[in-house]
């Protein structure tokens, strides 16, 4: 299991289960600790810093990480290069033993694998053995015994055994007990071991190296005689493992590999900062979509900006990735192919006068095949690959290999080479790639397939793709931080002027329109100086428009000042003429009326003071609202207002009214008074040509929208108003008569909607008009 980036690659699902593990303790952390943040725009810079310092502590741990697991997998190889056993040699002596019945050395190593050299001893009882340079005898028997005993290691298979003191070779001893005679054969070849990317080893007698292998130079004269069975040293930005390879403390295995350089770390740091930061926005992405439409321009600006950066640094690593794996494997073609060409040419021009004639000719063919296969291992120890040899029909020739790959070749490659004619073909798996060529002679005969195959080291090119990443990761870092302290600067820059433009125009007021913006058209000659421009061309309309505005509103003003104040002085004069008539008619109950029309005056006058107040204090143009002053509302009894406004217009028509339910609303009386005149005068004019006039008032109760309304509906059957004309009565100034002002109707409907109510016209031409005053029965909707 890895987690430094250099082996990204390698993440196993336990690998990135550890990475959600701990950036989802690190996520629960920062929410429990953002707590005590109050302001929520410190959230965000708190965030990323979190990230930013638990990052550096994940890039830490994983550093020192690395270095412990390199000590382990370094004791691991050594283990594995001391210790290495043949399986496959070992199952082949057991089922040789369990099922063979062998007599001779002939028949004995016809079963056994032919990549070993062997060394076949026949010992009878008495027998001596001698040996070169020396003039004493041993007894062969004992002296195999004996050697056994020394540096012989049990293998569970009964006779063979694993002699140790051997590095650079398996070394088997097999020992079979005949009836007459002791068999002892001597088994030995080459070690074949996987060699870790950056790994190397050696071994050492005393001051001499024996055998090394891997990219790290060894001094030829160092002593690695140990004072103990291990040693681990650090030199030079390597970390070497010491252990004893023999039988005395002189011969040592010593593995070397580099140890994690310091900028690993920040190639981590960056990796898991990215990461991290890229699972903490998908974690926390609705908000900050939220608050993403709360923030400022420059804020958004900046945002924006770096994202794009960042997406085209993603993409613009993607296909750089891409294109480096293209070019890693055509590297490796090439490579390939000017090894093929090399070995081909050399053989094409050394045989160029063998033709397939002689081929057929036993004699001679035996001799060129083993002249070729001379050619194939030289060239193959030569170029560091596998060279085979098929013949025109596929079968396999000659192999550099002591156990063959493939007996026959490849479908595709056959298609390739014999029916599609091609020269050279590829053919690429996970551990190897391949070459296939034909070979010739210079009549243009066709000896065969040429196969030539290099073996791909994929962990190594997982490192080094590893590392393209974690730099590609700490460039995008820099320049993402780079970028979006640019962009800071910029935007600061460029929105000031927007700043302090809108700064002016907080401070704008139609009753205190400030100067004009003044800004240094020689910076800024572009959409914001252009803003600049149209800015102070609008505060100069609007130094206009505030003029005009003050002279037309006192004029307005005072229309419906002269409206509101005849509305109190028409039931005053009914009143007056109506007292003048008793007075003359010297009627009975003149001292009533005069009482009543003391009453209704008074309340008149008191109207028309309020009115007057309410005018002067709308002089003050900084309090224009002032004259719509707020209602002072009361929970009463609608009937009892109706009544009371009837009262004023006796005598006008025939006036009828009714309550056709609960009568009781929310309301101001002043305000409803206002309503109830304007619309009852407007009823009366409407029915003043006709002598069957007549104006029914009815009160009940409505519900609309789930809400309780009381409804004043006041109709009558007079003249009536066209569909044009009922969409433009609550206009200022629109009326259909000639001695109107428009001001009524357009006054009462801004007075029920300060009550919490509206108003409602429905008419026919020719047949009357319906106006229907809804005040609302409940507390909660009246404000």
């Amino acid at each position: 299991m890895y987690l430094d980036t250099r082996h990204i690659f390698e993440f196993t699902v336990y690998s990135w289960a550890i990475l959600i593990a701990l950036f989802a303790v690190g996520y629960i952390l920062y929410l429990i600790s953002r707590r005590f943040l109050k302001k929520r725009r410190h959230r965000s810079l708190f965030a990323i810093c979190f990230v930013f310092l638990y990052s550096i502590l994940i890039s830490f741990g994983v550093y020192f990480y690395e270095a412990s697991h390199e000590k382990e997998s370094m004791r691991s190889l050594a283990d594995e290069i001391l210790n290495q056993r043949d399986t496959t040699l070992e199952n082949s002596v057991k089922s040789l033993k369990d099922n063979i019945s062998y007599s001779d050395e002939k028949t004995l190593l016809s079963y056994l694998d032919n990549t070993y050299q062997y060394y076949f001893t026949s010992c009878k009882k008495g027998e001596h053995l001698s040996f070169k340079g020396r003039t004493q005898t041993e007894d062969c028997n004992e002296y195999f015994a004996q050697k056994i005993k020394d540096k012989g290691i049990e293998t569970g298979i009964d006779g063979l055994y694993v002699m140790r003191g051997d590095m650079l070779h398996y070394s088997y001893l097999l020992h079979l007990n005949q009836d007459t005679v002791n068999i002892y054969l001597e088994m030995g070849k080459e070690r074949n071991i996987y060699l870790p990317p950056e790994y190397s080893y050696a071994f050492f007698g005393g001051d001499d190296i024996w055998f090394h292998r891997g990219d790290f130079l060894y001094s030829y004269n160092g002593k690695y005689t140990l004072s103990d069975t291990t040693l681990f040293r650090t030199n030079k930005g390597y970390f070497h493992y010491i252990v004893r390879a023999g039988s005395t403390l002189q011969q040592a295995l010593v593995v070397t590999v580099p140890a994690p350089q310091w900028y690993f770390i920040i190639y981590n740091f960056s990796f898991y900062f990215i990461l991290f930061l890229f699972l903490f926005f998908c974690c926390n992405l609705f908000s900050i979509k939220k608050t993403y439409r709360k923030s400022s321009y420059a804020k958004r600006l900046r945002n924006t900006i770096s994202i794009v950066v960042a997406t085209v640094f993603f993409v613009f690593g993607s296909i750089a990735f891409f294109f480096l794996q293209e070019w890693k494997s055509k590297e490796v073609e090439a490579d390939l192919k000017e090894r093929m060409m090399t070995v081909l040419m050399n053989m094409e021009t050394k045989y160029m006068n063998v033709s397939l004639q002689m081929l057929a000719d036993t004699n001679s063919a035996d001799t060129i095949k083993n002249k070729w296969s001379e050619d194939i291992n030289a060239y193959s120890l030569l170029t560091s690959s596998t060279i085979q040899l098929y013949g025109p029909d596929g079968s396999l020739i000659l192999s550099s290999l002591p156990v063959p790959a493939m007996e026959f070749l490849t479908a595709e490659a056959y298609q390739a080479l014999y029916a599609n004619q091609r020269h050279l073909v590829f053919a690429a798996d996970k551990q190897s790639i391949s070459a296939y060529a034909p070979f010739r002679n210079i009549y243009n005969e066709i000896f065969g397939y040429l196969q030539m195959s290099l073996q791909t080291d994929e962990k190594a090119w997982n490192i080094e793709m590893g590392d393209f990443i974690s730099m590609y990761l700490t460039l995008i870092l820099f320049l993402g931080v780079l970028t979006y302290l640019v962009t800071y600067i910029l935007t600061k820059y460029l929105t000031e002027p927007l700043r302090k433009i809108s700064k002016h125009l907080e401070q704008t007021r139609l009753s205190n329109v400030v100067s004009k913006f003044q800004l240094d058209r020689g910076k800024f000659e572009d959409e914001i100086g252009e803003l600049v421009t149209q800015y102070n061309t609008l505060i100069g309309e609007l130094e206009k428009r505030d003029k005009m505005l003050r002279e037309s509103a006192f004029s307005e003003m005072a229309h419906q000042v002269a409206h509101e104040i005849k509305n109190p002085l028409t039931p005053i004069k009914l009143k007056i003429q109506q007292l003048l008539r008793a007075y003359e008619d010297k009627k009975s109950d003149f001292e009533e009326r005069l009482k009543n029309f003391a009453a209704v005056s008074i309340d008149q006058i008191e109207l028309l003071t309020n009115i007057a107040n309410r005018f002067s204090q709308f002089s003050s143009w900084q309090k224009p609202q002032i004259f719509w002053q707020k209602p002072q509302m009361k929970k009463d009894d609608v009937y009892v207002e109706v009544e009371k406004v009837v009262a004023l217009f006796s005598g006008k028509g025939k006036i009828t009214y009714r309550a056709d339910g609960s009568t009781i609303a929310y309301f101001d009386k002043e305000f409803l008074g206002q309503i109830l005149t304007n619309i009852i005068k407007n009823a009366v004019q409407a029915i003043d040509e006709k002598q069957d006039g007549e104006i029914i008032i009815s009160i009940k109760d409505e519900k609309i929208d789930g809400i309780d309304y009381c409804c004043i509906a006041i109709a009558d059957n007079g003249i009536g108003i066209s569909d044009e004309d009922i969409e433009n009565i609550f206009e200022w100034h629109f009326t259909t008569k000639t001695s109107g002002s428009g001001m009524g109707l357009p006054i009462s409907k801004r007075l029920a909607e300060s009550m919490g109510g509206f108003i409602k016209v429905e008419s026919e031409l020719g047949k009357g008009s319906t106006v229907s005053v809804f005040l609302s029965k409940s507390a909660a909707f009246v404000d």
